[in-house]
């Protein structure tokens, strides 16, 4: 009975080894395209690097920008083509690779896009980037870099 119970743990322990190395080994490309869609959840201010005088502070642009992408989606297919969806349905399509860098890179009809800073999990998506959101108070456009984290 001993020697079954000792069987029965280490049958276990190996089948629950086997599970977590199967999602350790899995590559960006497969993690991005398996987990598709990716819907949006939040941004995170990483820093502000010019506000041009604007008195917003790190939580407002967060709100703002959560407010602007809440219900957006961004879809990777296996095949190189992905699309991202607007709350309003409307639809982009692009391609996208992930090249020699480890950039992720997305091409559209009349540009490509490259993001150095970004990483995906089992469960989350992130892409950094600079961008702006607009001061409408005293109607300018503060400058920042920030993440857009999906899951």
């Amino acid at each position: 009975l001993r020697i079954l119970l000792i069987l029965f743990f280490c049958i276990n322990v190996l089948s629950c080894t086997n599970k977590n190395s199967e999602e350790e080994f899995k590559t960006k490309s497969e993690l991005l395209s398996e987990k598709s869609p990716w819907v949006y959840s939040h941004y995170e201010l990483i820093e502000i690097i010019d506000s041009y005088g604007s008195e917003l502070t790190e939580v407002e642009i967060e709100n703002i920008n959560n407010e602007e992408n809440e219900g957006w989606t961004v879809s990777f297919n296996t095949d190189g083509t992905g699309y991202s969806k607007s709350p309003s349905n409307i639809t982009n399509e692009w391609k996208w690779k992930i090249d020699a860098n480890e950039n992720l890179v997305f091409i559209h009809p009349n540009d490509t896009t490259t993001y150095a800073n970004w990483n995906v999990n089992s469960s989350q998506l992130y892409i950094a980037f600079e961008s702006i959101t607009y001061d409408e108070q005293i109607k300018v456009e503060v400058l920042h870099l920030g993440k857009n984290v999906f899951e």
